[in-house]
């Protein structure tokens, strides 16, 4: 006991040390100067390997802390050990960019400011509370909406773990099993998600105290104070976004069931079996008379029963991954490697959940195990998660695989822990410190790792920074308030409609929200009108790309040349070119005017060819390469709440101050 209580002090010692010089390398570099493709570009790569060891470390610490009969309270140092290194991870964004905000966020950023500005929620805003949080959070501390945005996610990702450990004390009645869950369930284990500012992620994260407080409230044990907390709970939660709360209905359904099998099968249960229904009912009600009044959840409704009936036809995202594989045959090794920082941690947690779900099955039925209505609940809903979200990467159902995977892996955590309590209570102690042991701290490093480096996008997972510039934004200011408007802009490595919703723009239709990419190689001559809105002119465009369309393709696929749609030769001869001019220059931002667009298309036309680049045409279509690789920036899950903006607010008032490179003032001239 000695000798163990010294190990464990010694690996509290190693990652508390760990985590400060970390710290160290956080504070000696902490604002990024210029745009950063990942994350992981920011700091060298012994900051990675310290949180990673400080991480694993502190997951070691309280899985030996709940090893059987070896109980010892140092597991609650490692536990603020491993919270600690998550808050390090998580607030990268915040300390270090002036924007990290893509997709959604920025829009949202956009619709706190229009609350402010308005005093009061548009009525187009299906989901208020998470922007009237921020926006008390901005007034309350005099921090940015754009800062807050980065702060919150973090707190909330914080709150979901630590509220895990009240919630496995009262479902698994305080036993050392906790302790086995919880250096699992303690890791970052949503990617991405945890830094993302948008409803469903803080509604998600509300989830395991929401559970708590129904397991407490009926449990045996029901006061006031626990209901009113659960009804507070949740109708926030139907507040915060309506597909979380039809997942958690149908979980509240699962949970229903597993009581009844309990009662049928064992006789006793430690829930009644009212309890999930009430809450059902009540989070059911208030969904359907809130977001049924807006015709816009109506019309998304509508859209995946026509998709699942067959009436409509999307594309998928594994009709999406077939395609570029068909079309470029990469390599084994690039599949291999995209796929495991792709979805590497989340096969591991449902496939080893799958493989105890299994043993606890194999246990019951053999009557070596009675029927647990808490590890039913948990496995049916592994089950059932696990096949929507396989149905979602198959169909395009809106939805997206992202959010109907989550609830699989929150399942599919705990029992990977609980599994490993129960082969460690049924095996002698030689054939588990000899067998187990190992196999469960591979199992801790595994998960540790790809938390850590599965946490934010970067070149090995095909993706790219949410960090946007300080030049990007006051260049796309520049660019609104000095473009003409019968111009379409094309875009490359930036948003003109989110940029938009960020600046809380009146909607104008040459402003596009869905648009492809430039033309392979700024073949303007060739490029199709048909993607243009009627009001734009046909001949002519606005070009603005950014640091990040400049690089993307070089750094996420330097061993596909032949299916760059832009190359670093085609951006030089942009500045060459007599047909574009150069109008705004900051650094990171470019903004050109394309004359001549579709040069070849009207001469073809006309029944004439010119050089022979008519017969690159058929009609208006222009050919794409084969295996084109686009570069506009996806967020997973991201777009289906993109229109909840108001047009009631007057745009925002900007004064550009800084010194900038105009070679140009007059658009279109």
């Amino acid at each position: 006991m000695v000798e163990r209580r010294i190990r464990l002090k010694l690996l509290l010692a190693v990652g508390a040390a760990a985590t400060a010089v970390a710290l160290v390398f956080v504070a000696a570099d902490p604002q990024a100067t210029s745009y950063e493709l990942s994350v992981y570009d920011a700091y060298p790569l012994p900051f990675w390997l310290l949180a990673l060891i400080a991480v694993f470390f502190g997951q070691l610490v309280i899985f030996e802390g709940g090893y059987p009969e070896r109980w010892h309270r140092y597991w609650k140092w490692g536990l603020a050990l491993v919270l600690a290194v998550n808050a390090v991870l998580l607030f990268i964004p915040a300390l270090r960019y002036e924007l990290f905000a893509r997709g959604d966020m920025l829009t949202y950023i956009g619709m706190i400011r229009r609350i402010g500005d308005l005093g009061a929620v548009p009525r187009t805003n299906y989901y208020p509370n998470v922007h009237l949080l921020a926006l008390t959070v901005s007034y309350a501390t005099g921090i940015a909406p754009s800062t807050v945005i980065n702060v919150l996610p973090p707190v909330a990702s914080l709150f979901y773990i630590v509220s895990l450990y009240p919630l496995l004390n009262v479902t698994f009645g305080g036993s050392r099993k906790v302790l086995f869950v919880l250096p699992f369930s303690s890791l970052l284990l949503f990617s991405g998600e945890h830094v993302f500012f948008h409803p469903s992620v803080f509604a998600f994260m509300t989830l395991p105290f929401a559970f708590y407080l129904l397991f407490r409230s009926y449990g045996g044990r029901a006061t006031t104070r626990f209901r009113a907390a659960l009804l507070v709970v949740v109708v926030s939660i139907t507040f915060y976004h309506p597909v979380v709360t039809v997942f958690f209905v149908g979980m509240l359904g699962l949970l229903w069931l597993s009581v009844i099998g309990s009662k049928r099968l064992a006789g006793t249960t430690t829930v009644t079996r009212r309890s999930p229904l009430v809450v059902a009912v009540l989070a059911f009600v208030l969904f359907f008379a809130w977001y049924y009044s807006f015709e816009s959840i109506i019309g998304s409704t509508l859209i995946i029963v026509y998709t699942l009936m067959g009436v409509s036809e999307g594309s998928s995202q594994l009709g999406n991954i077939a395609s570029v594989f068909s079309r470029t045959t990469p390599a084994i090794s690039d599949i291999a490697l995209v796929g495991i920082y792709t979805y590497g941690l989340v096969g591991a947690i449902i496939g080893m959940a799958f493989v105890f779900v299994g043993y606890y099955a194999l246990l019951v039925a053999r009557g070596e195990r009675a029927f647990d209505p808490i590890e039913a609940f948990l496995a049916s809903t592994l089950c059932v998660f696990t096949v929507g979200a396989a149905l979602a990467f198959a169909v395009d159902v809106t939805i997206g695989f992202y959010r109907v995977v989550r609830y699989a892996r929150l399942a599919g955590v705990v029992l990977v822990g609980a599994g490993f309590y129960t082969l460690f209570r049924r095996l002698d102690a030689d054939a588990a410190a000899r067998y187990l042991r190992p196999v469960a701290y591979a199992s801790l490093f595994a998960l540790a790792f790809l938390s850590v480096f599965y946490l934010y996008s970067s070149p090995l997972s095909n993706g790219s920074n949410l960090q946007i510039t300080e030049a990007e934004v006051e260049g796309m200011e520049w660019t609104f308030q000095h473009r003409n408007q019968s111009l379409a802009i094309d875009q490359l490595g930036i948003s003109q409609y989110r940029m938009s919703t960020y600046e809380n723009l009146e909607e104008t239709e040459n402003i596009r929200f869905e648009l492809p990419p430039p033309p392979d190689h700024f073949d303007y001559a060739n490029a199709s009108a048909e993607e243009l809105p009627s009001s734009a002119v046909a001949d002519r465009r606005y070009l603005v790309t950014t640091e990040l369309g400049r690089v993307s393709n070089p750094r996420l696929y330097p061993n596909y040349r032949e299916f760059w749609r832009h190359s670093p030769e085609d951006f030089d001869r942009l500045e060459r070119k007599p047909s574009v001019g150069h109008v705004y220059d900051d650094g990171t931002l470019d903004l050109y005017v394309v004359s001549g667009v579709g040069r070849a298309n009207r001469t073809a036309a006309n029944g004439t060819s010119t050089n022979g680049s008519a017969a690159l045409t058929s009609g208006n279509q222009s050919v794409s390469l084969p295996g084109e690789i686009k570069q506009n920036v996806a967020l997973p899950g991201e777009g289906d709440e993109a229109d909840a903006l108001s047009s009631e607010t007057e745009r925002r008032a900007h004064a550009v101050t800084t010194q900038r490179r105009v070679r140009s003032t007059r658009y279109g001239s």
